[in-house]
C-alpha cells in the first residue's frame, strides 16, 4: 500500500507518523515521571513518618507511656489529611496507639494478613495498593541504642549479615535482634490518582493539537517539495530502466529561429536553454559512464590491459582512472614477486618503492612493512610460546605432590586444568611443626604473568609461615596479606585482588577455617546431600591490614563425609553457547560421583568440567577433594 503512494503523501504520514509517535512517547514518559515522582513524595513522607515515630514509639514501648503516644498519633492523624491510619503496636499485634479507634481500638488485635505477613519475615516495607488508592508502610521497631555521641537512636539495620569489609562489622543481622514493635501507616493516594488523570487527559489534548497542526504544515511543505522532484524521478526512472536511448533523454528545446533571433538582440534569456544543455550534458554523461562503467568492470576482473581514452586534456576523470590503470599495472608487478616468495617462506624479500611516487609509494612501503612485521611476530610469537610454556611448567610444578596418605584421618586429592593463559589458581597443603595439617586455596584476579608470579608468591608464603609458625587459620591469612601488600602493591604497583582462604585441621574431624573465598562444598554421608559452608573475610592484596575483618571459623567433618574445594573457573565455565555451570551444575556433579574412591572421583569431576565447557577453559580450573 505505501509503495503506490506519492511522496507528498508519504511525506505527510510520515511527519504526523512521527509526531503522534513523539508526542505520545513523551505524554507517557512525562506523566510516568509525574507519577513516580507524587509517588516518591508519598514514600518520602511514610518514610519521615516512620523516621519520626521510630524513636518515640520505641521509647513509649520501653516506657510503657502509651497515653502520651495515643495522644501525639491522634493529633497527627488529626491534622494531615493524607494519614487515613497511624497505627504502634507490639509484635504480637495488639495496637499501643492508633489515629483510627474505629478500625483498630487501642489495645485491639491486628489481623491484616499484609501487616502480620511482613511482621512475620521481620521486614520493613513501603508498597502501594492500587484497588484501595493507599500507600501502606510497615516499619520494626528495635530497641533503642546510643551513637558515639551518647544519643538515643534507634536501630534500624536490615541486612542479612555484617559486612566483611567494613573496619568493625556488626555480627548480629537484624533477623536476630529483638523487635519491640512496629509502625503501621495507611497514606491516601486518591488525590494522586486524580492528579494523573488530569495530567493525562491534558497530555492527550495537546498531543492531538501538535498532530494536527504538524499534518497541516507538512501537507503545506510537501506540496512545494514535490514538484520539481517528480520532473527529477521521471528521468532518473529512464535511466534506472537501463533505456539510455530513450528520446526523451536527447530531446532538445527548440526555437523558431526568429524566436531566438529576438531573445539573442533583446538579449534576454532563452526560455528552456539551460534544460535543453542540461540534458545534451546529461546524454553525453550517460555515454561516457556507460565507458567508464565497462572498463571499470574489466579492472574489477583482473584485465588491467583495458584503455580508456580521455576526451580531452581537461577530462580530470579520464585522465586519473587511465593514471589508475598505469599504475596499477606497474604495482601488479612490483608486488608479484614479492607474494611469490613470501609464499614460498622468504621473509627478507621487499618492493622498491623508490619506483612510485604518492599513494603508490605508500601502498608499497606498506607491503614492506606488513612483511616486515608478519616476520617480526613469527619471530615474537615463536619467543613468546615458549615463555608462557615455561612459566605454566613453572605454576604447576610448585603446587604439591599428594601422597597416597598425607594425614592418617583422611584421604586428599587435587588437580588443576590451566586456562590458554598463565592464571592464578592456587592450592596447597602442609604439615607445621606440631604436625597440624594445613590446606590452602586460593585464585588471583586476572591472567597473564603477573597473575602468575603472584601465585608463586602466596604458595611461598604460605608454605613458610604455616612450617615455621605456630599460628592459627586467621594468622595465616593476615600475615599473607601483609607480605602480599607490599611487594605487589607497593612495590610492583599491580592491584591485582586473591581470593584466599586457609583451612587448619584441628583433629576428631574438626577444621578451623579463615579468609574469603567461594563457599565450601561438603557432601554428608548420613544425610546423602551437599552443604555449602559460607567463607567471610577480605580478599587479599585490598588493604595492608585485614585483621579486623578477619575471623576464626569451625566446622567438622563425620566420617565418611567429603569435602570439596574449588576455584570460580569451575562454577562459570560456559558451554559453546553460552550456558554457564554455575555451582548448582557443579554441586549435581560432585553428587554424580562422590560414591567413588577420591582418586576416580577426581577424574570423573575432570571429565564432566571439561565436556560441559567443550574443552575451552577461559580460566583455571582447581579442585581439591
Amino acid at each position: 500500500m505505501l509503495t503506490d503512494m506519492g511522496i507528498r503523501s508519504k511525506f505527510i504520514l510520515g511527519i504526523a507518523g512521527l509526531l503522534i509517535l513523539t508526542t505520545l512517547t513523551l505524554s507517557v514518559v512525562f506523566i510516568k515521571q509525574s507519577e513516580t515522582l507524587l509517588i516518591r513524595d508519598l514514600e518520602g513522607k511514610a518514610a519521615l513518618l516512620d523516621r519520626n515515630f521510630s524513636i518515640v514509639s520505641a521509647k513509649g514501648i520501653g516506657e510503657s507511656t502509651f497515653s502520651d503516644l495515643q495522644q501525639l498519633i491522634h493529633e497527627v492523624g488529626a491534622k494531615d489529611p493524607e494519614i487515613r491510619l497511624l497505627v504502634v503496636a507490639y509484635p504480637n499485634g495488639m495496637v499501643i496507639a492508633t489515629s483510627d479507634q474505629e478500625k483498630f481500638r487501642q489495645f485491639s488485635r491486628i489481623d491484616d494478613p499484609y501487616v502480620l505477613g511482613h511482621l512475620n519475615k521481620k521486614e520493613s516495607r513501603i508498597s502501594r495498593d492500587k484497588s484501595r488508592k493507599l500507600l501502606r508502610s510497615v516499619r520494626l521497631i528495635y530497641p533503642p541504642t546510643e551513637d558515639e555521641d551518647g544519643y538515643e537512636t534507634e536501630d534500624a539495620h536490615s541486612g542479612d549479615e555484617p559486612d566483611p569489609n567494613a573496619d568493625n562489622p556488626d555480627p548480629t543481622p537484624s533477623y536476630q535482634k529483638e523487635v519491640i514493635g512496629f509502625i503501621y501507616i495507611e497514606l491516601d493516594t486518591s488525590h494522586l490518582e486524580a492528579s494523573v488523570r488530569e495530567l493525562r487527559m491534558q497530555s492527550w489534548i495537546i498531543a492531538l493539537l501538535i498532530t494536527l497542526l504538524g499534518i497541516v504544515c507538512a501537507y503545506f511543505f510537501g506540496s512545494q517539495m514535490t514538484g520539481p522532484i517528480k520532473k527529477l524521478a521521471q528521468n532518473v526512472r529512464i535511466i534506472a530502466s537501463g533505456d539510455m536511448s530513450n528520446t526523451e533523454l536527447s530531446q532538445r528545446g527548440q526555437k523558431t529561429d526568429a524566436g531566438e533571433d529576438q531573445q539573442k538582440a533583446e538579449g534576454s534569456p532563452r526560455q528552456g536553454d539551460e534544460i535543453m544543455a542540461l540534458t545534451r550534458d546529461f546524454e553525453d554523461m550517460v555515454v561516457y559512464l556507460q565507458n567508464m562503467a565497462y572498463t571499470a568492470d574489466r579492472v574489477a576482473s583482473g584485465d588491467l590491459t583495458h584503455e580508456i581514452m580521455p576526451r580531452s586534456q581537461k577530462d580530470t576523470l579520464g585522465n586519473a582512472f587511465q593514471g589508475m590503470l598505469s599504475q596499477l599495472r606497474k604495482f601488479q608487478e612490483e608486488t608479484d614477486g614479492m607474494i611469490q616468495a613470501v609464499g614460498q617462506g622468504t621473509l627478507d624479500i621487499r618492493g622498491n618503492s623508490a619506483a612510485f611516487e604518492g599513494g603508490w609509494r605508500d601502498l608499497v612501503s606498506g607491503v614492506n612493512h606488513l612483511i616486515g612485521g608478519l616476520s617480526d611476530a613469527v619471530s615474537k610469537s615463536a619467543a613468546l610460546a615458549q615463555e608462557m610454556e615455561l612459566a605454566r611448567k613453572i605454576q604447576t610444578s610448585l603446587l604439591p605432590v599428594l601422597a597416597e596418605e598425607v594425614h592418617p584421618d583422611m584421604e586428599i586429592v587435587a588437580t588443576m586444568l590451566p586456562a590458554d593463559e598463565v592464571g592464578g589458581d592456587f592450592y596447597d597443603v602442609t604439615l607445621d611443626r606440631s604436625g597440624n595439617l594445613w590446606v590452602a586455596i586460593g585464585d588471583v584476579s586476572g591472567h597473564g604473568v603477573t597473575p602468575g608470579l603472584i601465585m608463586m608468591m602466596t604458595q611461598t608464603v604460605h608454605m613458610t609461615v604455616t612450617t615455621n609458625l605456630e599460628c592459627d587459620a586467621r594468622g595465616v591469612v593476615c600475615k599473607i596479606n601483609e607480605i602480599l601488600y607490599k611487594n605487589v602493591r607497593q612495590r610492583l604497583k599491580e592491584s591485582h585482588f586473591m581470593t584466599f582462604m586457609a583451612l587448619k585441621y584441628l583433629g576428631n574431624g574438626r577444621f578451623q577455617h579463615a579468609g574469603a573465598h567461594l563457599s565450601m562444598i561438603v557432601f554428608r554421608d548420613q544425610t546423602r546431600t551437599c552443604e555449602r559452608i559460607r567463607t567471610r573475610g577480605i580478599y587479599l592484596n585490598f588493604k595492608p591490614d585485614i585483621s579486623r575483618g578477619t575471623k576464626n571459623d569451625e566446622f567438622s567433618l563425620n566420617p565418611g563425609d567429603t569435602l570439596v574445594l574449588y576455584t570460580d573457573g569451575l562454577t562459570e565455565a560456559h558451554t559453546p553457547d553460552d550456558k554457564m555451570l554455575d555451582i548448582d551444575g557443579f554441586v549435581k556433579i560432585v553428587e554424580r560421583h562422590v560414591h567413588l574412591e577420591p582418586e576416580a572421583m577426581k577424574e570423573m569431576i575432570m571429565a564432566d568440567a571439561i565436556r560441559w565447557c567443550d574443552d575451552r577453559r577461559a580460566d583455571d580450573m582447581t579442585w581439591l577433594l
